[in-house]
């Protein structure tokens, strides 16, 4: 510690800071040599504070300081992560809630505000549709659908007049609910034909596939297993189920076939009015009481006609507007 001969005990004090660690300077100090360097600067001090000049040292020399400014940039560094932490924690649960909201609020109507949308299958024609759960539902001639947009929570409810049938993605915890004039069908994955067009006295269930619930407004339930056939008669209330043997007879439509098995004049002629938009007056009502049984592609309306005249006293005029069923 030879250079603490100048002066200046301040200029002493700073060129051995320069060359010896904080420790060496603080041993330094203890010995004779640096109290006496300590105590000039002291007197000088004292002597400055006397004329009115403050006590100034530059603290960016001081080894000490600089570690102290080092400490503090950790601890910054460490409470600004602590904050951003504290902030993920709060906005990656808000920001999760709120994605898996808007999912399925696109897909299902949270608040149970359903927007339903009517359609409707003109006669002549048959209507093939999706809905978003990803059940499917084959549409015959001259029926009306009404479905809503989005699904509610509790069930996936439909409302039918006429005929279709459909294909429904399994779902235990939302039931789809085919609403018809006469009760409601539950239904949790199943493949069936309903048949309830407006006008008629039944409603008719062909289970293909899966379970279903036939329920009447008396809150009576039928259940089915596939190959059932269910008629519910509107007038009386009663219900029969039976073993179907031939469902092609009542699904055959949605693959463009026509089947008559020992099916009355007026069905028959009722099922070729939606098939081909036509209108037929009957002028002899003995007539009623023939039947038929046929099947055929979705032929020409003259070839299926000339079919039922070969088979029956029944003869057909066209018309301008109609077609006339009188006796041949």
């Amino acid at each position: 510690m030879d250079k603490a001969k100048n002066k200046d005990p301040k200029k002493d004090i700073r060129e051995i800071a320069k060359v010896a660690s904080p420790s060496k300077v603080a041993h330094w100090l203890a010995t004779d040599e640096g109290q006496e360097v300590l105590s000039r600067v002291m007197d000088d001090d004292f002597a400055e504070m006397e004329h009115g000049e403050e006590l100034y040292m530059n603290p960016s020399e001081v080894p000490s300081n600089k570690m102290y400014k080092q400490i503090m940039q950790q601890v910054n560094k460490r409470r600004l992560r602590s904050i951003l932490l504290r902030v993920a924690a709060v906005l990656i649960p808000f920001i999760f809630v709120t994605s898996l909201y808007w999912m399925i609020s696109s897909r299902v109507d949270i608040f149970g505000n359903e927007e339903y949308t009517e359609i409707y299958v003109p006669k002549g024609e048959q209507l093939q549709m999706a809905f978003q759960d990803g059940s499917k539902v084959f549409l015959n001639s001259d029926t009306k659908l009404k479905y809503p947009r989005k699904f509610g929570l509790g069930n996936r409810r439909i409302y039918l007049e006429g005929e279709g049938y459909f294909i429904v993605e399994k779902n235990p915890d939302r039931p789809f609910v085919v609403s018809v004039k006469g009760g409601d069908v539950k239904v949790l994955g199943t493949s069936f034909n309903v048949n309830a067009y407006p006008g008629t006295e039944k409603v008719t269930l062909l289970l293909d596939k899966g379970m279903i619930d036939w329920i009447t407004p008396a809150k009576k339930n039928y259940a089915m297993k596939p190959g059932d056939k269910l008629v519910y008669n509107l007038v009386d209330g009663k219900c029969t189920i039976s073993a179907n043997t031939n469902s092609k007879e009542l699904t055959g439509w949605k693959n463009d076939l026509i089947i008559f098995r020992n099916t009355s004049l007026k069905s028959a002629l009722t099922t070729l009015q939606r098939w081909y938009n036509v209108k037929f007056t009957i002028t002899d009502t003995s007539l009623l009481k023939y039947s038929f049984t046929l099947e055929s592609g979705k032929s020409s309306l003259d070839e299926i006609l000339n079919e039922m005249e070969k088979v029956s006293p029944v003869h057909f005029t066209p018309g301008k507007d109609t077609i006339t069923v009188s006796r041949k």
